[in-house]
């Protein structure tokens, strides 16, 4: 019993460290687009702010995605994949999509 017990505390704080994971992740987005939006990252030509709108598509995407994946866990909800492996794949994205965003922010400062 007292095994039982162990590993299904081990397993639910193991599952609240992901959520606060997933929280972390869009906590980190919503300050991407804050900065985004900001007046330091502001467009100068068309092809910049064609870029700036598709790298903000892709944060309300991940963004949303992310809101899922929150919900699902902390509902208990099943899936395909287990959490963990959600998780990955999501935090990929985030990290993919912050890179484009840094790098475009490099750019926008360098042209100013």
């Amino acid at each position: 019993m007292e095994t039982t017990r162990r590993t299904f505390s081990g397993r639910r704080s193991g599952h609240g460290a992901l959520i606060r994971k997933v929280e972390q992740d869009h906590r980190n987005l919503v300050g991407l687009h804050r900065l985004l939006r900001s007046y330091a990252c502001e467009p100068r030509t068309p092809a910049m702010f064609e870029r700036r709108e598709t790298l903000s598509q892709e944060l309300d995407g991940i963004k949303s995605n992310n809101q899922i994946l929150l919900k699902n866990l902390s509902e208990h909800r099943q899936s395909d994949l287990k959490p963990e492996e959600q998780f990955r794949i999501q935090h990929r994205m985030c990290q993919d999509l912050e890179n484009k965003i840094i790098a475009y922010i490099g750019e926008a400062k360098r042209s100013s």
